[in-house]
C-alpha cells in the first residue's frame, strides 16, 4: 500500500526475518538447478507448503515459527543431494516409492542405511546452520526414530504430512 524505493524500505516493510527467509529460500533453490528424477517445481511447491504449515503450527503452540519455517523449507533437501549424488540408486527407489510418499523414509533407511533427513541434517551442518536446524531436519523425516526429540522436527513432520502436494501424490497413487 506504500511505495518501496530502496532496499532499506523493503527491509522495513517486510521485516528482517522475512528477508532472511527469502534469502535462505533463494540460496537453497539456487544450489539445485536440475536434479535427475525429481520434479523440481513440485518439490519446491511441497517444500513451501510444508514451511508455511510448520510456521502456522509453531505459532499455534507458541514455538519458534521462524525456525519451523526454515526447517520446513529445507526438510527435503536431502532428497536433492541423494538424487544428485546417486541418481541410479535413487531412480530404483523412485520406481518403487515416490519421494513424497510417507513410507519413503523407511525404505531409504532399509535400502541405503540412511534417509533423506539425515543427509539434509549433514548438509545443514556443513552449511554452518545452527545445530537445532540439523536436529530438526533429521527428526522431521522420522520423528519416532530420530534418537533425539525435536519439537520443531515434529511440527515440520506434521506439516509435511498435510502438504497439498503430498495429498496429491496419495490421490493419484504415485
Amino acid at each position: 500500500s506504500r511505495e518501496v524505493a530502496s532496499v532499506d524500505d523493503a527491509i522495513r516493510m517486510l521485516g528482517f526475518v522475512m528477508i532472511r527467509n527469502l534469502v535462505i529460500g533463494c540460496s537453497v533453490t539456487g544450489a539445485f538447478k536440475a536434479v535427475p528424477g525429481l520434479d523440481l517445481p513440485q518439490f519446491w511447491r511441497h517444500s513451501l507448503h510444508t514451511a508455511c504449515g510448520a510456521r502456522w503450527l509453531a505459532q499455534a503452540v507458541d514455538r519458534n515459527s521462524d525456525l519451523a519455517f526454515t526447517v520446513g523449507l529445507m526438510h527435503g533437501v536431502g532428497h536433492l543431494v541423494m538424487h544428485a549424488a546417486a541418481s541410479s540408486a535413487m531412480k530404483e527407489l523412485d520406481t518403487e516409492c515416490h519421494p513424497l510418499a510417507s513410507e519413503r523414509t523407511a525404505l531409504e533407511q532399509v535400502r541405503l542405511g540412511y534417509h533423506h533427513g539425515a543427509v539434509g541434517a549433514e548438509l545443514a551442518t556443513r552449511w554452518k546452520f545452527p545445530s537445532k536446524v540439523s536436529e530438526a531436519l533429521n527428526a522431521a523425516a522420522d520423528p519416532m526414530h530420530a534418537g533425539a526429540s525435536s519439537e520443531i522436527g515434529n511440527l515440520v513432520h506434521i506439516a509435511d504430512w498435510r502438504s497439498p502436494a503430498r495429498s496429491e501424490e496419495r490421490r493419484v497413487g504415485k
